[in-house]
């Protein structure tokens, strides 16, 4: 249903300028692995002891950064994100300057280690179908690799956050990319293994599942409406027997695994105890104190981790996280930035297979923010940011002007 037959095209690929750009493709093959460990690094460093990794990762990301500057400084084009990047800085260091508190430090350092290495990487020009190739490829990697850590039981596979969100975001890709693609057995293995890591992962991967189900279907205009009319009925047919479906989840989950994992224990308090109040984890009274200070502070806010300076713990919703952070005249603009940069980058990529593909991923990723963390430092936010730039402006005159700038000199 989801997974669409493509034809393959014969012609040989021609470039933006009209000549044969199959040399150009294969010279840059090097970039987009390199933007692909990049990437795959920064989302699992934290996790990285698994391999006896004691220092920050980071380093090892931005040695591979210069590289790419160093190559391939001719295909520097976007400077939307170099402004992105150094407004946010700009930000950071006057929050530093004009509140107290240690929080607002390690905001700085965790933007510089998460958010600023996947701004940088998206200041170049990007072949789509190419990079997603490669970056399919490095996804099936890691979840061959997730898997192993679960079947060797490894202590990794017991820091639930790390782990399920760093499984599900390679499987996830490996089946976004295989349903877009008419990958079928691809597809399958991708879908079921993320759901494998959100037993032994957060429950927010759920949200990032259906998010990614429906965006799918959504975007996808290749998929018949019957099909989309099905899939309608069978959404309003698990809402209408949920507790049933539940039922039968728990029994399947306590059957076949540990009952001490993290999401197993959740849900089956949200049976036993107090239902969704369970499951969210006492987030109504995290909204009801973010809401209380947005009350408080309406016009200016209370400034970046002000709120976790004084409760201990994020807002877990980033539009509460903006309004508490901003207030709501800057809040709002900063919504609409965000939203609007999004959306004109899914109607950008909406007839681009490749570009379909990370927008559908980089915003179901990003869902979990509506339950979870704070955008500051957020890398799947960031990364959403960063791609939605770099898809918009993409072949721009002011992106090819700047492309044309930076041609001199060597480099790819």
């Amino acid at each position: 249903m989801l997974f669409l037959k493509q034809k393959r095209c014969a012609v040989t690929p021609k470039s933006k300028y009209g000549h044969d750009d199959t040399v150009e493709r294969t010279g840059n093959i090097l970039l987009y692995h390199l933007m692909s460990i990049v990437i795959l690094l920064n989302i699992f460093q934290q996790g990285l002891n698994m391999f006896g990794v004691e220092f920050n990762i980071a380093l090892v990301e931005y040695v591979l950064i210069f590289i790419i500057i160093v190559i391939y400084r001719r295909r520097f084009c976007n400077w939307y994100n170099a402004i992105v990047l150094i407004s946010v800085i700009i930000t950071l260091l006057l929050s530093m300057f004009l509140f107290s508190g240690n929080t607002i430090g390690a905001y700085f350092k965790d933007f510089i280690i998460y958010a600023a290495p996947l701004l940088i990487i998206f200041m170049f020009d990007i072949t789509y179908r190419d990079f997603t190739k490669i970056l399919f490829r490095y996804s099936i990697i890691g979840v061959l690799l997730y898997i192993i850590n679960i079947i060797c039981r490894s202590p990794f596979s017991s820091d639930y956050m790390t782990f399920g969100y760093g499984g599900i975001f390679c499987s996830l890709f490996m089946f976004i990319y295989s349903a877009v693609n008419g990958k079928r057995i691809t597809g399958v293995i991708g879908i079921i293994c993320c759901f494998i890591f959100v037993i032994y992962g957060p429950r927010g991967g759920i949200l990032t599942i259906v998010g990614a189900l429906l965006l799918l279907l959504a975007l996808n205009n290749q998929i018949r409406m019957r099909w989309k009319a099905i899939v309608g009925a069978l959404l309003a047919f698990l809402l209408l027997f949920s507790d049933v479906l539940v039922d039968m989840t728990l029994n399947f989950v306590n059957a076949n695994f540990d009952s001490n994992l993290y999401t197993v224990r959740q849900l089956n308090n949200m049976q036993e105890v107090d239902g969704i109040e369970s499951l969210l984890s006492g987030r109504y009274d995290i909204y009801e104190n973010a809401i209380s200070e947005i009350n408080e502070n309406p016009v200016f806010g209370i400034g970046i981790g002000s709120f976790q300076e004084k409760n201990g713990f994020f807002p877990h919703n980033i539009v509460l996280d903006i309004y508490v952070t901003f207030g709501i005249i800057f809040g709002t603009i900063c919504i609409s930035m965000i939203f609007g940069t999004v959306w004109v980058a899914m109607k950008k990529g909406r007839g681009d297979n490749s570009k379909k593909v990370f927008c559908i991923f980089c915003i179901s990723m990003s869902l979990r923010l509506l339950l979870s963390k704070t955008f500051i430092y957020d890398p799947y936010f960031w990364l959403l940011i960063a791609s939605s730039i770099n898809i918009i402006y993409q072949n721009s005159e002011r992106m090819l002007l700047a492309k044309k700038m930076f041609s001199g000199g060597g480099g790819v």
